[in-house]
């Protein structure tokens, strides 16, 4: 059974004629379902809640990268399949799996494969591409091992579970970048930070709390503080032909 969430800007004029393709896919598909819309007074974990609880295993959410973050949180624990329909624009995630735009996503859901992939967990949610820091002091320990102390004024940190080079790494890459705004580091030395940045292979990163607030950013849409755990412990399916992403389901824990 499949139910179709519409995430609420789809509600907009413009996207009339392109929800009408994408309907139209779906019944030549034959990959029918209900269709659930989301509003001001529908979240999204009630309606995906409400939909597990009728029988529903296929989640497909029909919107962009904020859809699919808000989706993913609910949609994990229950164990059921996620799949993407992306519209429109900021679908940085569906381009990472070369998941098509719109009605040609639904062919893709159409073959019902499925593909193991892992996913980033940091505290209670759950991330696909990256968590980003920005913050001017953070303290990181790596791998329960040994601790990090950044306190250059001006840096980025990046924790990537995929990338566009490699989708399926076992590993969290932690890329630390410095950035100077000094007459001279701006010219000459910044160009050695950016082309040459610390990068560590990690599989848990804890990010303590600073004395300035310190926020970290999911597949940049939702908002974590810290102090955080960041792991890669967690597994999910996803339907893959090709090169593809459909499906994401969590793979539950062995005894």
């Amino acid at each position: 059974m499949y139910s179709y969430i519409y995430d609420s800007f789809l509600s907009a004029k413009k996207y009339e004629k392109i929800l009408a393709k994408i309907e139209n896919a779906i019944t030549d598909f034959d990959i029918r379902g209900r269709i659930c819309r989301l509003t001001l007074l529908n979240t999204i974990k009630a309606i995906i809640e409400e939909e597990i609880r009728k029988g529903s295993k296929n989640i497909i959410v029909i919107g962009n990268d904020k859809t699919v973050s808000k989706a993913l949180d609910v949609v994990v624990p229950h164990g059921v399949t996620l799949g993407i329909i992306p519209v429109g624009d900021e679908n940085s995630i569906a381009e990472l799996f070369g998941i098509p735009q719109e009605e040609a996503a639904c062919q893709t859901i159409s073959a019902r494969m499925i593909r193991e992939i892992p996913l980033g967990k940091i505290n209670d949610s759950f991330f696909i591409h990256q968590a980003a820091i920005d913050s001017p002091r953070v303290s990181l320990e790596c791998d329960n091992s040994y601790r990090l102390e950044i306190t250059a004024p001006h840096h980025a940190i990046r924790v990537y579970n995929h990338s566009e080079e490699n989708s399926t790494r076992t590993a969290l890459v932690t890329e630390i970048r410095h950035h100077s705004n000094t007459f001279w580091n701006r010219y000459f030395a910044s160009r050695s930070a950016e082309q040459n940045p610390t990068l560590l292979n990690l599989q848990t990163l804890s990010i303590t709390k600073s004395p300035t607030n310190t926020a970290i950013l999911l597949d940049g849409q939702k908002v974590i503080n810290a102090p955080a755990k960041i792991t890669k412990n967690v597994r999910a399916y996803c339907n893959t032909p090709l090169h593809f992403l459909l499906f994401f389901r969590h793979l539950p824990k062995h005894p």
